[in-house]
C-alpha cells in the first residue's frame, strides 16, 4: 500500500498568527513494499521574511528524510537539513546530512532498543565538523503500570541539536495503585560536556486521586538543577481539578493548543514528527513539543502525518483535543507513538457427528467457516467492529498496545451457540495475536425415566 500527505501553509503580513509572513510546504510519503519492508520520506521547507529591516530578517529552514524498516525491528534512516539566516547586511547557510540506524528487540517483560546517528555539518563560514549520537533504552508493561529506562551521548556539533555535546541517563514510570490512583514518575539528568559547565537534573513525581464527583486530586513534587544555579529547586503543590460548566458571553478569541509527542515504549519525546490539528500542521522540537494558535473552538482530533522512526504507528491516549475561544490558557494534549499490535481471528461452524453405525450424534465435525458474523473488539471507551469474510477471517489492525476484549456479537439459532465468545487477550507493540471462534450445535438435555421416577 502507499500512503502520502502534501500540504502548503502561507500567511502574509496582515496575518495574526504564528504563519505571519511564512510559507510552509511539507510532504509525507509511506510505502508497504513487502509484508516485512517499509519505505518511508518526509520533507518539508519553512521562509520567514520580517516585514521591516532587522538584526535577522530572513531565515529557512529545509529538511529531508528518507527511511527503511525491516520487520519492525531495524531501521536505516538518512536525512539533510539546510539552514539559511540572514539580513540585508549579513548571510549564514548551513547544512547537515546524517546517516540513522535503530534496532528494536522485544523481550519477553519488553522491548529493548539501540540507535546510532552519525552525521556532518558544514556552513558557509567554513566551520563545520562531524558528530555522533548514541541511545540506547528499555520499558517494560504490565497491568499494574509500565517502565522505561533511557541514555544518551552525544560528541555536539549537530546543527539542530547543537554545538555542545551532552550525556544523558534518565526514565519513567507509572505505576497503578488503585482503581481511582496512579502514581508517575519522570526524571532525567544530564551533563554537559562543555569545560566548566555545570550539570543538570529533573525529577517530577505526580500522585493523582480520582474522586467519585469526576475530579481529581493531585499532589505533585519536583526536584530540579539547572545550568545556573547547582542548589536543587524543589515545589511542592496540590492540585485540585473539577470539571464544571460556567456561563460566558459572546467574547471569542482564537484558541490556541500545545502538545507533547513522546514514544510510547521508551518515554523520550520524540523530534522532528509533523503532527496535524484540524486545518494546521506543526512539527515538534527537540523536547518532543508542538504548538496551534488562531484555532476555531470546537473539538480536533490530533492525527501523526509521518514518522519515519516507528513503522505502523498507533496512539496511545486519547487524540481529541477540545478548543475553547473563551479561555486564555492553550489546551494541552500529549500523544504516546508506539508500534501498533494486530489482532485476528477465525470464526468456523462445526455440526453434530456419529463415530458409530447406529448411534446417536456423539461428536463435531467441520462444516465450514462461518462468514457475516459480527466481531467486536472493546478497551475502555473505545469499541472496533469487524464482519467475517467468506473464509470466516477478521483483521483488526493498527492498534493500540494493551489489553482489549474481543466478543462475537451476531445472534445465532436458539440451536446453536459460540463456545466462549468472550475472550481477554493483551497485545505487545509490534505483534500480533490470534483467537479462534467455534459455533457448534447445543447440547440437548435428556431425562431417563426408570419404573415411574425420572433419573
Amino acid at each position: 500500500s502507499f500512503r502520502f500527505d502534501l500540504g502548503h501553509v502561507a500567511g502574509d503580513s496582515a496575518f495574526a498568527g504564528p504563519s505571519r509572513n511564512a510559507q510552509n510546504d511539507y510532504g509525507a510519503f509511506s510505502l508497504q513494499a513487502s509484508k516485512s519492508v517499509q519505505v518511508n520520506a518526509t520533507f518539508s521547507r519553512s521562509r520567514f521574511a520580517a516585514a521591516f529591516d532587522s538584526a535577522l530578517s530572513h531565515q529557512q529552514f529545509a529538511s529531508a528524510i528518507v527511511g527503511v524498516t525491516y520487520a519492525e525491528r531495524l531501521t536505516l534512516e538518512y536525512a539533510g537539513i539546510g539552514r539559511s539566516l540572514g539580513s540585508a547586511r549579513w548571510r549564514l547557510d548551513e547544512t547537515q546530512r546524517y546517516a540513522k540506524a535503530r534496532v528494536d528487540q522485544p523481550l519477553a517483560f519488553g522491548s529493548l532498543w539501540m540507535a546510532l546517528e552519525i552525521g556532518g555539518r558544514g556552513d558557509s563560514a567554513s566551520v563545520g565538523g562531524t558528530y555522533h549520537q548514541l541511545q540506547l533504552g528499555t520499558s517494560a508493561r504490565n497491568r499494574f503500570g509500565a517502565l522505561s529506562m533511557f541514555t544518551e551521548l552525544y560528541d555536539g556539533g549537530s546543527l539542530t541539536r547543537g554545538l555542545a555535546g551532552m550525556s544523558t541517563v534518565g526514565g519513567s514510570a507509572s505505576l497503578r495503585m488503585t482503581e481511582s490512583t496512579t502514581l508517575n514518575v519522570f526524571g532525567y539528568g544530564t551533563r554537559n560536556h562543555t569545560a566548566g559547565a555545570r550539570a543538570y537534573s529533573q525529577i517530577d513525581a505526580r500522585l493523582t486521586q480520582t474522586l467519585p464527583n469526576s475530579s481529581t486530586l493531585t499532589l505533585r513534587i519536583r526536584s530540579a538543577t539547572t545550568l545556573v544555579t547547582a542548589t536543587p529547586e524543589r515545589l511542592v503543590y496540590l492540585e485540585y481539578s473539577l470539571p464544571i460548566g460556567v456561563p460566558t458571553g459572546r467574547i471569542r478569541r482564537p484558541g490556541r493548543a500545545t502538545g507533547t509527542v513522546i514514544d510510547g515504549e521508551s518515554g523520550h519525546p520524540l523530534s522532528g514528527v509533523l503532527v496535524r490539528l484540524g486545518p494546521q500542521g506543526g512539527v515538534t522540537d527537540r523536547d518532543g513539543r508542538v504548538s496551534f494558535a488562531g484555532l476555531p473552538p470546537g473539538e480536533y482530533r490530533a492525527s501523526l502525518a509521518s514518522e519515519a522512526s516507528i513503522a505502523n504507528a498507533a496512539f496511545e491516549g486519547n487524540p481529541v483535543v477540545r478548543i475553547d475561544s473563551t479561555r486564555h490558557e492553550a489546551a494541552i494534549f500529549q500523544l504516546a507513538v508506539s508500534r501498533a499490535a494486530r489482532i485476528r481471528g477465525v470464526v468456523r461452524r462445526f455440526s453434530d457427528a456419529r463415530t458409530a453405525l447406529g448411534s446417536d450424534a456423539d461428536s463435531l465435525e467441520y462444516s465450514g467457516p462461518a462468514d457475516g458474523i459480527t466481531v467486536a473488539l472493546y478497551a475502555g471507551a473505545d469499541t472496533l467492529y469487524r464482519t467475517t469474510d467468506s473464509e470466516g477471517k477478521f483483521v483488526f489492525n493498527e492498534i493500540p498496545a494493551g489489553q482489549w476484549t474481543v466478543v462475537v456479537e451476531n445472534p445465532l439459532a436458539s440451536s446453536l451457540l459460540v463456545e466462549h465468545p468472550r475472550v481477554v487477550l493483551t497485545t505487545r507493540p509490534g505483534e500480533e495475536a490470534v483467537v479462534e471462534y467455534r459455533i457448534v450445535p447445543k447440547k440437548k438435555k435428556v431425562k431417563f425415566i426408570i419404573g415411574e421416577k425420572p433419573v
